[in-house]
C-alpha cells in the first residue's frame, strides 16, 4: 500500500548537526526516516521516544558516536524497545562500540549496518539480539583487528542451547591479526569450529576476511587460506605476556598446544636458560619444540645439567628436539626428555651411540608412529661398536621413523663412505685385524704348498 506522507519522513543531503529532544515528538505514525548525508553529531537521548511505529531508520554518512558509559546524554538507542524497527543503518559513521545490550532493543530486527565505522574488537558474546528473525550484520570496513570467540559461562547461557543461526555477519575487510587468538575464528570458516559459539551465526563474504599489515607472514591472505599450525603468537608481545628465554625467538600455537623456542645460529653450548611457560585454563599441558640447529653444543649431558637444578623445569615437556649441526661428540639417553617423539641429531660428530641409547630409540618409536628421528651424517666407528646401531637401522629399513637412515654412514678410513643400510657387519665388525688376517692366510698358503 501507498504510505501517506506522515508515515515516511526524508532529510537527506541537508546540514543538520543535531536532533533534540522534542524535535520528532509529534511524528508518532512515522515509519520511515531518512537522515543520512547530514553532519549529525548529536542525537538527544529521548528524540526518538515517541516513535513507537518505525520500521526504518537510516542515520549513516554522519558523525555519529558512541559517547561512552555515564554521560549525561546517554546513547539515543540505549533508552527505549524498538518493537517494529526492521533497517537500522549506522554506516559510515564513526561508532567504535555500542552500549552493552543495546541490541535486545530492536526485537523484529532484520538488518543492522556497521559498516564503515571504527571498531576495532568484536566480542561475539556482545551480540546477544533478541529478534526473532535472523538479523544481518554488516561489520565491514571497520578497523577489528580480532574477533573473540573465546568460551565462557556467559556465553554458555546466552547461545548454549541454540540449533539455529542468530544472525548472519559479514567482516569482510577488516585489518584481522592472524595469529593464534584468531584460531577459532579460523575454524569458524572452515566448520571445524566445536564450541558454543558454532550455531551462533553464519559468515557472509568469506573471500573478503583476510589478514591485516599487522599479520606476519600473511598480510593480504584470505583467512580461510592460512593452515591453523601456522596461526601463532610470538612472545613476549602485547597480546601475550609470557617470557621467552634469551638469545631465542618463541612462538605459540594455541590450536596444537606447542610452545616453539628457536635458538637456531645463536653460537649456543648449552639449551637455554629456562623454558617457557604459559598459563591458561585449558586441560592440555603445552608442549615445546625447542630448536637448537646450527650451534657449538659438544656435550649433551652438560648442555641440559642446569634443568635438573630448577625446582619448575618444564623439560619433561619437551616433545620435539632439534639438534642438527652441533658439534655433539658425547651422548646419553639418559639426559633426554622422557616424551620425545621427535629428535634430530644428524650433522654432529657421533661416533658411536651405546646399546642403553639404541634400546631408547627402539623404545621410541614402539611406542608411537609419530615418532620421528634422525641421525644421519656423524661419524660413526668402522668397528664393532656400530653393531647395534646396523642392527637397528636394518630394522626399520622399510620404515621412515629414521628419516635419513639411508645416509647413516661408517667412517672406515681409506673408504668411501658406505651407508649402513647396504652394509652387513663382515664389511666393518671382524674378529680378527686385517693384519692378523694377512698372516693367517699367508701361513695356510705356505702350509698348502
Amino acid at each position: 500500500p501507498t504510505r501517506r506522507s506522515s508515515d515516511l519522513l526524508r532529510l537527506r543531503l541537508n546540514k543538520i548537526t543535531e536532533l533534540s529532544r522534542n524535535v520528532l515528538d509529534p511524528l508518532v505514525n512515522l515509519e520511515i526516516l531518512h537522515l543520512q548525508e547530514n553532519n549529525i553529531t548529536e542525537v538527544h537521548r529521548d528524540s526518538l521516544y515517541f516513535l513507537k511505529n518505525l520500521v526504518e531508520l537510516n542515520m549513516s554518512k554522519n558523525n555519529l558516536v558512541y559517547p561512552g558509559r555515564g554521560k549525561t546524554n546517554s546513547w539515543f538507542l540505549s533508552p527505549h524497545t524498538f518493537s517494529n524497527l526492521v533497517l537500522l543503518d549506522l554506516s559510515h559513521n564513526k561508532f567504535s562500540a555500542i552500549e552493552d545490550n543495546v541490541l535486545n532493543n530492536f526485537l523484529k530486527l532484520k538488518e543492522l549496518n556497521l559498516s564503515y565505522n571504527n571498531f576495532s574488537q568484536l566480542h561475539i558474546v556482545d551480540l546477544n539480539l533478541l529478534s526473532s528473525t535472523v538479523v544481518d550484520l554488516n561489520l565491514s570496513h571497520n578497523q577489528i583487528t580480532r574477533i573473540l570467540l573465546k568460551p565462557s559461562q556467559a556465553a554458555t547461557l546466552m547461545f548454549g542451547n541454540l540449533t539455529e543461526p542468530k544472525f548472519s555477519l559479514d567482516v569482510g575487510d577488516n585489518p584481522l591479526i592472524c595469529d593464534c587468538f584468531i584460531n577459532e575464528f579460523r575454524q569458524m570458516i572452515g566448520g571445524d569450529l566445536n564450541s558454543v559459539f558454532k550455531n551462533v551465526f553464519t559468515l557472509k563474504n568469506k573471500n573478503n576476511i583476510r589478514c591485516g599489515a599487522k599479520s606476519p607472514g600473511f598480510p593480504g591472505l584470505k583467512l580461510e587460506d592460512v593452515k591453523s599450525d601456522e596461526l601463532t603468537c610470538i612472545f613476549p608481545s602485547k597480546a601475550l605476556d609470557a617470557e621467552c628465554p634469551g638469545p631465542c625467538d618463541c612462538s605459540w600455537n594455541r590450536q596444537n598446544h606447542i610452545i616453539r623456542v628457536n635458538c637456531m645460529n645463536k653460537g649456543m653450548t648449552k639449551f637455554p636458560a629456562f623454558l617457557p611457560r604459559i598459563l591458561t585454563n585449558a586441560e592440555t599441558e603445552n608442549k615445546i619444540e625447542l630448536h637448537l640447529e646450527n650451534n657449538n653444543i659438544v656435550n649433551l649431558s652438560l648442555a641440559v645439567d642446569h634443568f635438573y637444578k630448577q625446582k619448575s623445569s618444564n623439560y619433561s615437556n619437551i616433545q620435539a628436539l632439534y639438534l642438527t649441526n652441533n658439534a655433539i661428540q658425547e651422548f646419553s639417553q639418559e639426559c633426554l626428555p622422557p616424551n620425545l617423539k621427535l629428535l634430530h641429531l644428524d650433522g654432529n660428530q657421533l661416533t658411536h651411540l651405546d646399546k642403553s641409547s639404541i634400546n631408547f630409540f627402539s623404545r621410541l618409536v614402539e611406542k608411537s608412529n609419530d615418532v620421528e628421528l634422525r641421525l644421519g651424517n656423524n661419524p660413526y666407528s668402522c668397528s664393532c661398536d656400530s653393531q647395534d646401531l646396523f642392527r637397528f637401522i636394518r630394522s626399520l629399513k622399510e620404515s621412515l621413523r629414521v628419516a635419513d637412515r639411508g645416509r647413516v654412514f661408517l667412517a672406515c678410513s681409506g673408504e668411501e663412505n658406505k651407508p649402513l643400510l647396504d652394509s652387513t657387519v663382515s664389511d666393518f665388525c671382524l674378529f680378527f685385524s686385517p693384519e692378523i688376517i694377512a698372516i693367517i692366510f699367508l701361513i695356510v698358503v705356505f702350509l698348502g704348498s
